[in-house]
């Protein structure tokens, strides 16, 4: 997944404005959590930038919407199958061919947005967005 990080254009500007501290890894900058997209047999990753300190402000805007990934684990490795940005995510009980639907939302003022994402040939891709 660092691999995968570390070359996603996000990251690649953050760096660049805020480069990591000599002996301090990539990983530092990121927190994983174990969700189960497909079903218990499998540890898929939602991975979101750690916020805290100045550094990590690249990853978020001022309203706090900020940027997170999702990885689908394929054997012993894994694969980038969302990269979305929003104020939260919701790993969804309903389900599209098996997996589990992702839904994040945004706010602006007194408006709100919600979208809604399926898994479909491989990857996340949007499937339903709109006011709230």
């Amino acid at each position: 997944m660092l691999q995968i990080l570390a070359q996603d254009s996000e990251v690649v500007a953050c760096r660049k404005e805020n480069p990591i501290p000599s002996g301090v890894s990539l990983a530092s900058s990121f927190v994983a959590s174990e969700i189960h997209l497909d079903g218990p047999d499998e540890a898929d990753q939602v991975v979101l930038p750690v916020a805290q300190g100045n550094r990590f402000l690249c990853f978020h805007s001022v309203e706090g919407i900020g940027w997170f990934w999702v990885f689908r684990q394929v054997g012993a490795h894994y694969e980038l199958t969302l990269k979305t940005a929003g104020l939260g995510s919701i790993i969804r009980d309903a389900r599209y061919h098996g997996y589990r639907d992702i839904q994040s939302g945004m706010a602006f003022g007194t408006h709100s947005s919600q979208t809604t994402y399926r898994r479909e040939n491989g990857k996340y891709r949007e499937y339903r967005s709109g006011a709230q």
